[in-house]
């Protein structure tokens, strides 16, 4: 979930009764999940409100390239990390460990970047051959949110 083109973290961690609070005015929420159409909301929220957002993503046509024969495994910590993938968000941490779980990309340089909020962020560039399979691993160093940086990645 983005605010302001700023990563917050899983949608699911606001759920129920969890909330965020955020200063009175105009706000961009943006929903983002791989393989699927981003949700984007505008919300003007007056002092003392609480909006409640009921979302539902909607699948998109595009899949994964067939070309994409190269695997990426990361593991991290935290596994809630955001990962972007040429500067495009492709998902979670969790999503790209374990067994049968990784990303196919393209033969060729990619840019990785895993982010979360309170931490700084850990970059790298992979070189796949077609058919390889690689693996990051890494932990990410706690930090403040303004050492973060922007984590935005807008399509």
């Amino acid at each position: 979930m983005w605010i302001d083109g700023q990563y917050v973290g899983y949608a699911q961690e606001l759920a129920g009764d969890k909330k965020m609070l955020l200063l009175p005015g105009k706000h961009e929420i943006i929903v983002r999940q791989p393989w699927y159409r981003d949700y984007v909301e505008q919300a003007v929220l007056e002092p003392g409100e609480l909006y409640v957002i009921n979302l539902s993503l909607v699948k998109d046509a595009r899949g994964p390239s067939q070309d994409a024969t190269g695997e990426l495994k990361i593991s991290a910590t935290p596994n809630r990390a955001a990962v972007f993938v040429d500067k495009q968000f492709a998902g979670h941490v969790n999503e790209f460990d374990g067994i049968g779980k990784a990303m196919l990309l393209t033969p060729g340089q990619h840019s990785v970047r895993l982010a979360l909020p309170g931490y700084l962020p850990f970059e790298t560039v992979v070189d796949l051959r077609p058919h390889q399979k690689l693996k990051i691993e890494t932990t990410l160093v706690k930090g403040s949110i303004t050492e973060a940086g922007s984590l935005v990645s807008q399509k």
